[in-house]
C-alpha cells in the first residue's frame, strides 16, 4: 500500500532548557506552533513557543512567560492546549507554569510576525 501522505517532522530545541509537553496549534496560513513547557537548572518551569512556517522555516522556541517561584511537581498535568481563533486566524495555547511556588495557567496568543 503507497504512504497515505508525506510526512515532515522537526525536533525543538531551547540551549541549556528541557522543553515538555508540547501542544501544536495550525494559524490560516499554515504556519504550526507549539506551546510547551520549558525549565533549566537556574529558572524556574515557565512556557516557551515555537514552530514551523508554511514554507518549512523553523521558529526556534523562546520563553514567552518566565516562570516564578518552587513549582510542586506534584502539582504539574499534562494539561496544554492550542488552537485556532476561528476570527482571525491566528493561535491561541494555553500552558502550566511556577507562579509564587504555585501551579499557574496562561492563555498565550500567538501572532506570527
Amino acid at each position: 500500500m503507497p504512504p497515505i501522505a508525506a510526512l515532515t517532522d522537526f525536533d525543538f530545541s531551547l540551549p541549556g532548557s528541557t522543553l515538555w509537553s508540547c501542544a501544536t496549534g495550525f494559524d490560516k496560513d499554515g504556519n504550526v506552533f507549539g506551546i510547551m513547557a520549558q525549565a533549566n537548572a537556574t529558572t524556574p518551569l515557565g512556557i516557551a513557543v515555537g514552530g514551523m512556517t508554511n514554507t518549512g522555516a523553523l521558529i526556534p522556541p523562546q520563553n514567552v512567560v518566565m516562570g516564578t517561584g518552587v513549582f510542586p511537581p506534584s502539582d504539574f498535568g499534562d494539561f496544554w492546549a492550542a488552537s485556532q481563533d476561528p476570527a482571525d486566524g491566528t493561535v491561541w495555547g494555553v500552558g502550566h507554569f511556577a507562579k509564587n511556588g504555585a501551579c499557574g495557567a496562561r492563555v498565550v496568543h500567538i501572532i506570527p510576525q
